[in-house]
């Protein structure tokens, strides 16, 4: 490392652990609540079997929540089936995470929290088990995991690499810290030409930068775990039902404003509402309350009662529920949040309504509104517009299903791409 690398993790190390000690009241009230989950991130060993149950050398899988575990998954299995030798390790963020990452990676041996990103924390995890590998999905570019790891004499990887222009922006802004950052990594697949241009800027040399396509083109885990059907769900076989997926903070409001819109003018129209996070659960619930629209909750396992609502209220079931609709919103999108993945209902041949904010799935959004599978709304007078025409035209709908469905056909098997490059590469 040279002298301006030394600086920059030392200034890293020091405001890191500055940040630790300020939250640490509020830490310690957290590993008293919720030990299990709070033990790993401040360098606890994992419950489960640790080393001693290992085969081979270990490969660490990093995804930081939900939809990058579900992206993350095909690679996995891909990486499994070419080296069958190897120990999986997986981690993630949030706890939500870890649980999705039981059902969408069963193959892993391990999985368990990344530990906060100090040095003597990712040191010890790093020194724990042993990794030959580290790859790390996306945008998660720790600084202290990343340089444990490599001084450990692991291979590191980006995957599915991203970068958003807000994290751009803010990578340029430290530029000091992200440049000694990427001079560690081997190897960064990224998804787009943008994504490659902004990571050579930002410091990556561009013989170690490869565009790959995304991996969320490679849906198969995700959509086949475990089957729902309308009548399991309780939701009436012949009515038009609109899934709204990966709703926000904001964006329920506006939802639930077009459905009263359209209500009286679509025959049979049946809404599920899939907030993005736990904690927008209750609101959501709150927010039908008082439209007064008649609702129920997935996980109270109530019956049909002539409600027009459903709230998914549960982890890991949206991607299949897309499978049951005639047509998919997908959040994050009517507000700046960056959008969520259009391709979870495309996948399944459902058309896709999406709002203006969609950088976190530009390249993906782009492709589907260029064959007519998606279709962009500016905001809530059109999504229910949008919604009118399609639920009630169902050749139109048909339509443009089928080019939703074929855009992901045609960019299937990234993932199998990715794991033939790290292996060439020698990463894995």
């Amino acid at each position: 490392m040279d002298r301006r690398g030394q600086l920059a993790a030392a200034a890293y190390d020091a405001a890191s652990t500055a940040m630790l000690l300020l939250a640490s009241p509020g830490l310690a009230w957290q590993l008293f609540l919720r030990p299990e989950e709070w033990k790993p991130r401040l360098g606890g060993r994992p419950s489960s079997p640790g080393r001693e149950s290992r085969r081979g050398p270990v490969i660490w899988l990093h995804a930081a929540s939900v939809g990058e575990v579900a992206a993350m998954a095909p690679l996995a299995a891909e990486v499994r089936r070419l080296r069958p030798d190897a120990s999986l390790l997986v981690t993630t963020v949030t706890e939500t995470g870890r649980q999705r990452s039981r059902d969408l990676i069963p193959s892993a041996d391990w999985h368990t929290l990344l530990p906060v990103d100090l040095r003597w924390l990712t040191r010890h995890a790093v020194e724990f088990w042993r990794p030959s590998a580290l790859l790390i999905a996306e945008t998660e570019l720790w600084p202290s995991l990343v340089r444990e790891a490599k001084r450990a004499g692991a291979t590191v990887c980006l995957v599915n690499g991203r970068i958003s222009g807000a994290s751009f922006d803010l990578y340029r802004r430290i530029s000091w810290l992200t440049r000694h950052v990427l001079g560690y990594f081997d190897l960064l697949a990224v998804q787009t030409s943008i994504d490659a241009q902004r990571v050579i800027s930002l410091g990556a040399g561009p013989s170690r930068v490869v565009i790959t396509g995304s991996l969320k083109y490679d849906l198969k885990g995700a959509a086949a775990d475990g089957q729902l059907s309308r009548p399991v769900l309780g939701i009436p076989e012949k009515s038009r039902l609109l899934v709204a997926g990966s709703t926000r903070d904001g964006e329920e409001e506006l939802v639930v404003a077009a459905i009263a819109r359209i209500a009286d003018r679509v025959a049979d129209l049946y809404v599920v509402i899939a907030p993005r996070h736990r904690k927008r659960f209750g609101e959501v619930a709150r927010i039908l309350k008082r439209r007064g629209i008649g609702f129920r909750r997935r996980s109270m396992g109530e019956r049909h009662r002539g409600e027009q609502v459903l709230l998914l209220d549960t982890i890991g079931e949206l991607s299949r529920v897309y499978g049951l609709a005639d047509l998919a919103f997908v959040g994050g999108s009517l507000l700046p949040f960056g959008g969520h993945n259009p391709l979870e209902p495309a996948y399944h041949g459902v058309p896709v309504l999406f709002g203006p904010y969609m950088t976190n799935s530009r390249e993906s959004a782009g492709r589907l509104r260029e064959v007519g599978g998606g279709v962009e709304v500016s905001g809530p007078d059109e999504l229910a517009r949008m919604c009118e025409r399609l639920l009630l035209d169902e050749e139109e709908r048909r339509r443009r299903g089928a080019a939703a469905r074929l855009v992901v056909e045609n960019e299937s098997g990234v993932a199998a791409r990715v794991a033939e490059l790290l292996a060439e590469r020698a990463i894995i």
